[in-house]
């Protein structure tokens, strides 16, 4: 059966794609304390009164976990000790 083609895959991938280039540019802990500065004030959902701040907030939260992810998991791969030996065999 194949994957069904719709435009859901594309429109939810590229904040991750995003991600991944601005890491490359800014580096991967920026990113990351950025993102995660950002998703405090996504916090105000929860104070929200009216539907298009819920929505704003929701859409936020996405974008800063779409940031978040990625940056965060190349982080800790880099600084695992298998990732450390695996560099200092290569050196």
């Amino acid at each position: 059966m194949p994957p069904p083609r719709s435009g859901w895959s594309a429109l939810t991938s590229w904040p991750s794609a995003a991600s991944c280039c601005c890491a490359d540019l800014f580096g991967q802990r920026r990113v990351l304390i950025a993102a995660m500065s950002v998703f405090v004030f996504s916090l105000l959902g929860a104070c929200a009164d009216d539907a298009l701040l819920l929505i704003v907030s929701r859409f936020i939260k996405g974008m800063t976990a779409a940031f978040t992810a990625p940056a965060a998991t190349s982080l800790m791969a880099g600084r695992s000790p298998k990732a450390r030996t695996a560099r200092s065999r290569l050196a």
